[in-house]
């Protein structure tokens, strides 16, 4: 937008030091600095400063594209969307929601178990909802609950495929085995499903696919048949913008093909993840107690609990290969080498028209 500008400084320290072994302390300093000129709106109204104000706290916009144009600079249009996703396992998870709706979230994801009671948690409209499945059965079963109790259907669906990484909603032994459905199978009954409530509510309701997508040629196969779009993760995990550990990106670098497992997980679920150490000694039966319990899980017991699922993801994205699990998407095997996002972007969206 002419006469607009927007220069931002991040920064962020952090001091860690161990005394001796009974004391230990930490400092963590961050904060920014913008400067930000766009035409004067006045001060109040659905276009006034205060909103822009609001608006320019999000740390992603304005957005430059690789094209060297810049992206929308009111807030609604081409903002993007702040997402939460919510695991039904979780023991916080109706307060968890909650407090992101009264934050402002703009959407809410939900899997890890049947969001049946989703809609009534949000309590408004004004919130997109979604829920993450792997069958046309689990799509009709959510979406007929919601129809029936709460009077709402989902803003979009969100597909998660048999290759996908960390928590999967599939049975062990289908997955042992080579027995699940692809995404191939469950995209057309998923978007079947969808159809009645589309027609019942009066608006469409995007179907999203994820796990095992990879390139842009993937996601050209995939929107052919129907899917809005795609949701990739392991790929942008190596991406220099990624705020996790070298430490954990060199681990996901360095794997091969037949380094994955699956694994069990304390939230009642079997996952995909990395042969590292803690994998190895978990497969051997030995017990890792938890140190700390936070109560995280709603089925997990602390005292018979193989390891501490939190502690060992923390560990992972510190980049710890004797104490993290290290959750990744079954192709984990073609990572290269680092990207930047952009980079990555860039790749993906060539390949995707190359293959219309």
């Amino acid at each position: 937008m002419i006469g607009t500008s927007n220069k931002r400084l991040n920064f962020r320290s952090n001091i860690d030091y161990t005394v001796n072994k009974h004391f230990s302390f930490g400092f963590n300093l961050s904060g920014g600095r913008d400067r930000i000129d766009e035409p004067y709106q006045g001060t109040g109204g659905g276009n006034g400063i205060m909103r822009k104000l609001y608006w320019f706290t999000r740390p992603t916009v304005p957005v430059k594209y690789s094209n060297g144009l810049w992206g929308a600079v009111d807030g609604n249009a081409g903002a993007g969307m702040v997402a939460i996703n919510a695991m039904v396992a979780t023991q916080d998870y109706a307060a968890a929601i909650r407090t992101a709706v009264e934050a402002g979230v703009d959407a809410v994801v939900s899997g890890a178990g049947l969001p049946l009671e989703l809609p009534g948690i949000v309590g408004t409209t004004d919130v997109a909802i979604a829920p993450i499945v792997s069958s046309g059965r689990a799509a009709k079963l959510i979406l007929r609950r919601w129809a029936k109790e709460f009077g709402r259907t989902a803003d979009f669906v969100v597909i998660e495929g048999c290759k996908a990484g960390g928590h999967l909603g599939f049975a062990e032994d289908d997955l042992l085995a080579g027995k699940c459905q692809t995404l191939d199978d469950i995209l057309p009954e998923v978007l079947a499903e969808v159809k009645p409530f589309e027609a019942q509510f009066g608006h469409s309701i995007p179907v999203f696919v994820a796990g095992g997508v990879y390139t842009g040629a993937d996601m050209a196969h995939f929107t052919a048949m129907g899917a809005a779009g795609v949701q990739l993760a392991t790929r942008f995990i190596t991406t220099y913008e990624c705020d996790a550990s070298q430490g954990y990106k060199d681990v996901l670098l360095n794997a091969r093909p037949e380094d994955v497992r699956i694994i069990h997980s304390p939230v009642g679920m079997p996952g995909r993840a990395l042969n590292t150490p803690l994998v190895q000694a978990l497969a051997e039966g030995t017990r890792f107690p938890p140190r700390h319990c936070a109560r995280c899980l709603k089925t997990c017991d602390p005292a018979k609990v193989p390891y501490c699922i939190t502690h060992a993801l923390i560990e992972a994205v510190k980049g710890n290969v004797e104490e993290g699990l290290f959750f990744c998407g079954a192709n984990v095997g073609r990572l290269d080498r680092m990207r930047t996002v952009q980079e990555l972007m860039d790749e993906l969206v060539t390949e995707w028209r190359q293959n219309q």
